[in-house]
């Protein structure tokens, strides 16, 4: 008889920057650091709604790979103290499929819409260290614009309010 899997909970995680263009993500790597020291930890970064089906499930991953090959060293993360790379979700709409494909390049997060397939998978992720995540608002959309976009995520992550107070 087959073993089964017992599904762990699906988490839910509030407080998302979701993106679609590697400008984006080079802001969010560029600025995460403020991001680690108001919220405690790091970013999470999801692909914005449906782009994964078009982009490809392993995109996200490949742009971050990118811009730090194109920074050595992680300068600009390094600078910021408690600084630690942004949390990454492959967000699959309703496509299990997608959502499997992400995790066989590796993904640690997916998010998949609920459905018959989403126990299954997130039982399967957890055999790899991964797990599947529910994401929840508030979240933020990225403007097109470099400096509309650097403002939005400075309101989001509290940087225009200035130090957390302790």
């Amino acid at each position: 008889m087959p073993q089964t899997l017992d599904p762990p909970a699906i988490r839910s995680l509030p407080g998302v920057i979701r993106v679609w263009a590697p400008a984006q993500v080079a802001l969010i790597l560029e600025m995460g650091g403020h991001f680690s020291a108001t919220h405690g930890g790091p970013p999470v970064v999801a692909t914005a709604p449906g782009h994964a089906a078009w982009a490809g499930p392993g995109w996200l991953a490949a742009t971050v790979a990118a811009h730090l090959e194109a920074h050595p060293g992680g300068a600009h993360l390094a600078a910021h103290p408690g600084c630690a790379m942004p949390r990454l979700v492959v967000d699959c709409g309703p496509d299990p499929g997608l959502a499997l494909a992400a995790l066989r390049l590796g993904a640690k997060g997916v998010a998949l819409d609920a459905g018959p397939a989403r126990p299954r998978l997130a039982a399967l992720a957890a055999t790899l260290g991964a797990e599947v995540v529910e994401l929840v608002p508030p979240w933020l959309d990225l403007p097109d614009d470099a400096a509309a976009a650097r403002r939005a995520l400075a309101r989001f992550i509290g940087m225009d309010r200035g130090p957390p107070s302790r």
